[in-house]
């Protein structure tokens, strides 16, 4: 799976013929007839490799707060010596949420006569939204470059302790998340987030993101899901057929060995698309497999 997505770039474009539109406000604008193609992107980890002291590459080597070439500059500054001991390496690595997320999505994108891409994060550059809107699968840590649009959903995030906050858009209140925070079990705990907003050059970008397998899992299930949008709908009476549908929902799970066993709704807000007031929280409905 690695090295087919490392590898080129999937192009898949249905016949116009069999395309038909899928009737949820989720992906009405990447379904949509005459639409922009859609970039998968799929969140992959940062590796380097060992120096040896003949200059050759040794074992390969990951730190949990090194995630972005960015992020080794700035290491180095600090340390100028761990350049001499870690090279950046062109090694990568997809978790299975991330081939399991893009199964889920490929299910609805399949009704599309738009088209759609494939490509990991790490190849991601910014000029692609000009002319693509962007699914992102993946964990907080395999961002990269679109760690720089999380503020389109009131997200910022720590990586140690993991933590994330959604603010409203007058960032007047925040409310904080952390699976450190989940005991009881010996099941996996996480959060999954689904977010969803109009990005830089009128593209529209939706997040599935989660710490853990089963975050992201769940993130990808919960956005192509039915009973979850008739959960949204039933709560936010402002939904409406032609309005775009900008939101951020976190729901947490619990499973084992990438299988969701249990996940709750704990919060959602619709961000603005207009001039009416659109913010909403869903905090005691809950879902159970």
């Amino acid at each position: 799976m690695i090295a087919f997505a490392a590898g080129y770039l999937v192009h898949q474009t249905p016949d116009n013929d069999n395309a038909q539109e899928v009737e949820n406000p989720i992906w009405r604008e990447f379904v949509a007839p005459n639409g922009r193609p859609t970039l998968l992107v799929l969140g992959d980890f940062f590796f380097m490799y060992e120096r040896r002291q003949d200059g050759t590459p040794g074992n390969f080597f990951r730190d949990t707060k090194i995630n972005t070439p960015d992020d080794f500059k700035q290491i180095i500054k600090q340390d100028p010596s761990f350049a001499k001991r870690f090279v950046p390496s062109d090694f990568t690595y997809l978790r299975p949420s991330a081939s399991w997320g893009l199964s889920q999505v490929l299910s609805v994108l399949q009704h599309s006569a738009n088209g759609y891409s494939l490509k990991l994060a790490s190849q991601f550059t910014v000029d692609e939204l000009k002319s693509n809107n962007v699914v992102f699968i993946g964990s907080f840590k395999t961002l990269y470059s679109l760690e720089t649009f999380l503020h389109m959903f009131g997200l910022d995030y720590t990586i140690s302790p993991a933590s994330f906050k959604v603010r409203t858009e007058n960032e007047d209140t925040a409310q904080s998340f952390s699976p450190t925070d989940l005991k009881g079990g010996s099941y996996e705990k996480d959060f999954a987030v689904v977010a969803k907003a109009r990005g830089p050059e009128g593209s529209i970008v939706l997040m599935l993101l989660g710490f853990a397998d089963s975050g992201i899992i769940e993130a990808s299930r919960a956005a192509t899901d039915a009973t979850m949008l008739e959960t949204i709908k039933a709560r936010d009476t402002g939904i409406a057929p032609r309005d775009p549908f900008f939101f951020t929902l976190v729901v947490e799970t619990e499973g084992l060995n990438q299988s969701v066993f249990k996940s709750d709704i704990r919060y959602f807000v619709r961000h603005h698309s207009d001039s009416r007031t659109a913010n909403q929280r869903l905090s005691d409905t809950s879902r159970s497999r």
